[in-house]
């Protein structure tokens, strides 16, 4: 999509929030979906949305059959209800609103230092 929208733009590019900071300094469990992590950003912005960790399962997925797909240089969308028993893939079992607020201080204000940083940017030249 973006290279479709490139042609009409001085600069286009995605952010990944998720891989913005380490989620390592924050979380013990680095699953990649409903785990640790994306439980306390919930339970932070959108407490309601969130069911309660007692009703959470373990996150245990099943991965891929096929090495690339295992490996991740090839890429397929997973289908959750055979993937997991809970939908998740990451247990959130140690998720804290507390936890999700500081990883969205610390992702909030890496993102806005990027969005300034772009702001001031010359995007006809933006390679060093």
């Amino acid at each position: 999509m973006i290279r479709e929208l490139q042609p009409g733009s001085p600069f286009i590019c995605t952010v990944n929030w998720y891989q913005a900071v380490d989620q390592k300094q924050f979380f013990s469990d680095l699953g990649d979906h409903a785990g640790e992590m994306e439980t306390s950003v919930m339970l932070h912005v959108a407490p309601e949305l969130a069911r309660p960790l007692a009703d959470a399962g373990p996150g245990r997925a099943r991965r891929f059959k096929l090495s690339a797909l295992r490996e991740k240089w090839a890429w397929a969308p997973r289908h959750w209800r055979q993937v997991t028993d809970d939908t998740g893939s990451g247990n959130p079992a140690a998720a804290t609103a507390e936890k999700g607020r500081k990883y969205v201080e610390a992702l909030t204000e890496k993102l806005a230092g990027f969005l300034v940083d772009l702001a001031k940017a010359d995007t006809g030249a933006m390679y060093e």
